[in-house]
């Protein structure tokens, strides 16, 4: 991507790099307000104030480092976009060489760069030299003596500059620094120049399905010196150590993974690669023998990978289990049922988690299905659409295993916070209104109708929901939501 200091406009801004070559990149703040000012510490960049941001550079770890020149400070913006201050303390000045950087004065920076060890450095234009922070939080200069001048010196931090406005590292860590008002290139050569590691990202295999494990191979390698330490970053939030690793990850989604190579000098060396993680499939079963004959009441535990019906029921049996005119749905806005037939005439649609279905069993069989298996999380459950007052709603548990009404049960309205869901008289505030559901819940067995609802006994039959299981919920309010959470 490419990053801007938007020094009128008091703001970092940033293109993606697919649309920098031939400027159809969007472009986004990730830093400033657009007002003048220095404030935001702790909290989102984008929501901080900046005054004339010059010079931008990325850090080894991610890190957005910003000259914010007016305030006489460097901000770095982490990857979660957290502002905070780097150097200097908002004040002109020249002072703090030998202590923390947080504790140091700058006058007017205009430039931030980093060098391959993780080190920053910093133009600080009014005291005509450049800085360096170590990755220990520690400034000194390492170029200018601080007098506006001109003139070449054996030590760099000896020589004369004059407006020291820029500056770059070659990948030879040779710095290049714009000597602004002597109209010259300066250029600082390390005294030992140290070969960079190198690395190249390998994965095996190169996609996989979450929970599944994959290897990762950093080939790193020094060409005058030895690997010290790899330290991986798999972009969910975990990280791992050593040449090669192993990393699974928890749910679905494509990751930046990045290893960092440090050598025996304390050199770095980046590298990045994405991986794609798909949704777990899991063949699911449940088996309908002689005793099951008739009517049931049933739900889909798993999201279908195919949500055709004629899908789901294909079970183990070789001709499967033809659901047509066997199975049926209730749809509550015009209160009646919707039957699956040839054609499906009716508009049947679909088969979901959040619903459940009567299902005629009239020989033994086993349905199986393939379906989506993520991680653990809460399912959230419509109970009414629309604008009426009352009605019934016939919904599955869409959990793999069972959940308990007493403890894993909750209720919101229109986004209202959860409250548990068998308490039919929550206390009434502002954000919370009385949330009229009308327990028990009830489910179907061949042999009637069973109460569920907190606390079996006389009056329950169960207080759990089973995964497989249609219920009839009896809801009395609109825009009501049941949250599951297993």
């Amino acid at each position: 991507n490419l990053y801007i200091g938007d020094w009128g406009d008091d703001r970092v801004r940033m293109i993606e790099a697919s649309g920098v070559a031939d400027g159809s990149g969007i472009i986004t703040t990730v830093a400033g307000t657009g007002e003048q000012g220095y404030s935001g510490d702790g909290g989102p960049a984008t929501e901080a104030t900046l005054y004339a941001p010059a010079g931008v550079a990325i850090g080894f770890d991610g890190s957005l480092y910003v000259a914010d020149s007016y305030n006489n400070v460097i901000r770095r913006v982490d990857t979660s976009g957290v502002i905070t201050t780097f150097a200097g303390i908002g004040t002109e000045g020249y002072t703090g060489d030998g202590g923390l950087a947080t504790s140091a004065e700058l006058y007017w920076p205009n430039d931030v760069e980093t060098d391959a060890y993780g080190n920053i450095y910093i133009a600080d234009a009014g005291n005509n030299c450049i800085r360096k922070v170590d990755t220990a939080g520690y400034i000194w200069t390492v170029a200018g003596n601080g007098w506006p001048d001109y003139g070449d010196a054996p030590r760099a931090a000896d020589a004369y500059m004059d407006g020291s406005m820029g500056l770059g590292i070659g990948p030879d860590q040779k710095m290049y620094i714009a000597d602004t008002n002597n109209h010259v290139i300066r250029l600082v050569t390390p005294s030992v120049l140290n070969q960079l590691p190198t690395c190249d990202i390998s994965m095996t295999p190169p996609t996989a399905a979450s929970g599944e494990t994959i290897s990762f191979d950093s080939q790193a390698t020094d060409p005058d010196g030895t690997v010290a330490s790899v330290s991986w970053d798999f972009g969910d939030g975990e990280t791992g150590t050593g040449l090669t690793t192993s990393h699974a990850y928890a749910s679905p989604g494509t990751y930046a993974v990045s290893a960092i190579v440090t050598d025996n000098e304390g050199a770095m060396a980046r590298c990045d690669a994405s991986v794609t993680i798909t949704p777990q499939s899991a063949e699911i079963c449940r088996d309908f023998t002689i005793d099951d004959l008739g009517w049931h009441l049933i739900a889909l535990p798993l999201p279908p990978n195919d949500p055709d019906p004629h899908a789901v029921f294909r079970s183990l049996e070789p001709e499967g289990y033809n659901p047509n005119g066997r199975l049926y749905r209730y749809e509550p806005e015009t209160r009646s049922y919707i039957g699956l037939f040839e054609d499906d005439p009716l508009g049947f649609g679909d088969m979901d988690i959040h619903h459940g279905y009567w299902l005629s069993v009239e020989e033994p069989f086993t349905l199986c299905y393939t379906g989506v298996r993520s991680p653990a999380e809460s399912v959230t459950h419509s109970l009414a659409i629309g604008s009426w007052d009352w009605n019934w709603v016939l919904i599955g548990s869409g959990m793999e295993s069972s959940v308990s009404l007493v403890t894993n049960a909750f209720v919101s309205r229109d986004g209202a916070p959860e409250i548990p869901f068998w308490d039919d008289d929550p206390q009434t505030s502002d954000a919370v209104q009385e949330l009229w559901i009308v327990l028990p819940l009830y489910a179907w067995a061949p042999g009637g109708y069973y109460r569920v609802c907190p606390g079996s006994g006389s009056e329950c039959e169960s207080d759990l929901l089973d995964p497989w299981q249609g219920y009839w919920v009896d809801v009395e309010q609109a825009g009501l939501e049941l949250i599951l959470t297993p």
